[in-house]
């Protein structure tokens, strides 16, 4: 009798068990299968946080004192400005297929560059000639470079030149500029008094 009662209670307790394993597989495998993508998704968001981080040390490259051996004397900053401008006038010399590869191996932002340490109203007119250039060597503009030279114009009392790069998409390369940049050239040309005429017929650029 004794034996009978404790297979009674021994039993329940061994389909509850059985119960509880039978149900530890679907669980099992439905934490793997939700797990995998998962990892999935994390090792996307691991490989895009790389390609953010070597876009900004290629902006690091170009920051507004690398590459300054003092940092904020004129001297400096014209020399290392005009290294730069050489060496992008320098790509479109070369000859033949070579051209292609000498503009790609110019560093990346070297273009905004030049514009960043323009100190006058000559330097922002030499970026005529620095345009034309770029677009030889089948480079674009970018609209952060256009944004940062359509500044520099109209801070060095040049809006009329900004004006013209922005509009002469043929020529400089310009891309479409935003509404804000847009804005800083129309409010720079309503205080904008054109440079005298000199005896040659050539307009006089600001001192």
């Amino acid at each position: 009798m004794i034996r009978n009662a404790l297979a009674t209670l021994g039993g329940p307790s061994r389909l509850r068990f059985a119960a509880q394993r039978s149900y530890a597989g679907p669980n099992v495998v439905r934490t793997f299968q939700t797990t995998r993508p998962a990892l999935k998704k994390r090792r996307t968001v691991e490989v895009e946080e790389d390609v953010d981080s070597a876009e900004a040390e290629d902006e690091a490259l170009f920051d507004d004192d690398a590459g300054v051996t003092a940092p904020g004397t004129i001297v400096d900053r014209k020399t290392q400005r005009e290294n730069i401008k050489s060496s992008i006038l320098a790509a479109v010399a070369v000859k033949g297929k070579e051209r292609r590869v000498a503009g790609a191996s110019l560093p990346i932002g070297s273009l905004r560059k030049v514009a960043q340490l323009s100190e006058s109203a000559e330097d922002v007119e030499e970026l005529r000639g620095v345009l034309r250039t770029w677009r030889v060597l089948g480079k674009k503009v970018t609209t952060q470079t256009a944004v940062e030279i359509i500044g520099r114009c109209c801070n060095l009392g040049r809006p009329d030149l900004a004006k013209e790069l922005s509009q002469d998409r043929v020529q400089y390369g310009f891309p479409e500029v935003p509404s804000a940049a847009q804005f800083t050239i129309d409010a720079a040309l309503a205080n904008f008094s054109p440079a005298p005429v000199s005896a040659s017929g050539e307009a006089a650029l600001p001192a």
